[in-house]
């Protein structure tokens, strides 16, 4: 389970099961998975055809072969559950799913390198310019590029009409 942090008026915890987040994610990275995870994948990963064979012999020494189109999992919850630790299953926006191998930093020494290198001392921001939000209930402000958040207890802000758009 994972936990989502809702901005409601009571400030509340809400506990959502991770297929939840799963349509706000470009890319996803799935390690070797147990239950229901690994059901959910072999779904996600889809079927391709495939053929069942049937043999059956009768007494009288006749023998009937029969074969069958039909869908078979891409790979099945048991061989998800089995996948290699170094073992990966990759889904991005516009790939079919792929399965890779993980890299593991320490076994490169340029990268076992850059990890223990500090990072450059940055130079401090220069401070900000005050600015004057103005209220969009103000009579007569005609600026709709500023908005102050605070001024508005709730819902969605419609950002203004463009001018081309007012005919």
């Amino acid at each position: 389970m994972l936990v989502d942090f809702a901005h409601t008026p009571s400030e509340t915890l809400i506990i959502r099961p991770p297929e939840f987040f799963n349509h706000l994610m470009d890319t996803q990275i799935f390690y070797r998975q147990r239950r229901a995870t690994a059901k959910y994948l072999e779904e996600e990963l889809g079927r391709r055809s495939a053929y069942s064979r049937s043999q059956s012999t009768r007494d009288g020494g006749s023998e009937t072969q029969g074969m069958a189109e039909q869908g078979v999992a891409l790979m099945t919850s048991n061989q998800i559950k089995q996948m290699d630790d170094s073992d990966i299953l990759v889904f991005h926006h516009n790939l079919p799913p792929f399965r890779a191998r993980r890299m593991n930093w320490l076994e490169h020494p340029v990268l076992r390198e850059r990890q223990g290198k500090q990072p450059p001392k940055l130079s401090p921001l220069p401070p900000l310019t005050p600015i004057t939000l103005r209220s969009p209930h103000t009579p007569g402000d005609t600026d709709d590029t500023l908005t102050n958040p605070g001024d508005f207890e709730t819902g969605y802000i419609y950002p203004p009409e463009p001018s081309y758009a007012r005919r």
